[in-house]
């Protein structure tokens, strides 16, 4: 683990020692990712250090920037200076590693994380055993429902059920058991 120290200097600087930048791609290069803003490469300058500015330099005006040195892959912060005068974009991590900085119309629709196929098929598997449990529960007790209505009308008069006869309340029902799409499912289930 490496240590690092934060200085504060006049005029709001920050120099930051063995403090390693992260970076994110982006659709015209990749982007510095630094206290939660976005920074683009801005100028390259001397002894292997890179300048960048803060991604809302010309919308906001912000005069945050930073600077970085050492080889590509494996830069440094060495100097964060001004604070940011607006609020940090909305970044949001994938479970794949990618990263997408989201505009502000974007922001109050939140899409899911894309899902990997494993856990596509463990929601169906999921959806079709709520959709199995449902229809035996709509089937038995539509058979029961026939059933009665046969007896009253054979004998003029309604039986009372008798509490087993009553299909299982919906909260109770095997639902839980995993359904594999490829296997036909069983009356008893």
């Amino acid at each position: 683990m490496c240590d690092f120290t934060i200085h504060i200097l006049q005029g709001m600087t920050i120099s930051t020692k063995y403090l390693f930048a992260r970076f994110i791609r982006a659709g015209k290069g990749r982007l510095l990712l630094h206290r939660g803003y976005t920074f683009r490469l801005k100028n390259n300058l001397a002894h292997g250090r890179k300048q960048w500015y803060c991604s809302s330099r010309l919308t906001s005006r912000c005069l945050a920037d930073v600077n970085t040195e050492g080889p590509e892959g494996h830069e440094r912060i060495v100097r964060s200076r001004y604070a940011h005068n607006h609020a940090p974009p909305n970044v949001r991590r994938f479970a794949d590693g990618r990263y997408v900085v989201r505009t502000p119309h974007q922001s109050g629709h939140r899409a899911n994380a894309p899902l990997d196929p494993h856990h596509q098929l463990l929601q169906l598997q999921h959806a079709l055993a709520l959709y199995a449990a449902h229809a035996n529960a709509t089937a038995t007790a539509n058979a029961t429902a026939n059933a009665t209505a046969a007896v009253s009308a054979s004998t003029g008069t309604a039986p009372q059920p008798s509490p087993s006869a009553l299909p299982p309340p919906a909260q109770h029902t095997n639902a839980a058991k995993p359904l594999l799409v490829d296997t036909p499912c069983n009356e008893e289930d």
